[in-house]
């Protein structure tokens, strides 16, 4: 699962619609506010006003692996609604083995997470999606998200937790389609 999204739509000359889900979404934010004149749209999904900030991401990256297991199986119980099929998890789960502590300890550390200051600076149209059950990202938290930045569009995926865009892609979909052709 890719944590941003940049389409460059049709004509090289036109502004980019930014996607960014999760930690990915500060990134989003960030080039939003860097970058607004080359900016159409912004779709924040699973994303919060704050860093996260956790004293585990500060051990050494052989140590995070070796409890690799503990944090597989908290992912799995906040990051998926109830009824998300075991198929699907199972198949996700498969996808990420080979990412490794390193990867995440590096992104959670290094990440410049906008400012709420710099956050209510966006001007873009703006669509914050919450998951409903998201546990990683509450929808509490993307509705400050939502709050910081005017006219913002805000939604939660009903049946949906962190991975929404999985659980329920046809939903999502068709919210980011309506608000990317308003």
């Amino acid at each position: 699962m890719l944590p941003i999204l940049i389409l460059r739509v049709s004509i090289p000359t036109q502004k980019l619609i930014i996607a960014g889900h999760s930690v990915g979404s500060a990134i989003a934010m960030k080039y939003a506010i860097e970058n607004k004149d080359c900016v159409s749209r912004l779709i924040l999904l699973g994303t919060k006003e704050v860093a996260p900030h956790n004293f585990i991401w500060y051990l050494p990256s052989f140590a995070l692996e070796w409890i690799r297991p503990l944090f597989s199986n908290s992912f799995r119980k906040l990051s998926f609604h109830s009824s998300t099929s075991e198929k699907l998890i199972d198949e996700e789960a498969e996808r990420n083995k080979n990412n490794t502590m390193f990867m995440m300890q590096s992104i959670i550390l290094n990440l410049k997470w906008p400012s709420r200051q710099e956050i209510s600076s966006i001007t873009v149209p703006t669509l914050v999606i919450a998951g409903e059950t998201d546990g990683i990202t509450t929808p509490e938290q993307g509705k400050e998200v939502h709050k910081l930045i005017k006219d913002s569009k805000y939604k939660i995926i009903d049946q949906t937790s962190h991975c929404m865009m999985l659980e329920k892609e046809n939903e999502v979909g068709k919210v980011i389609e309506d608000f990317v052709n308003c």
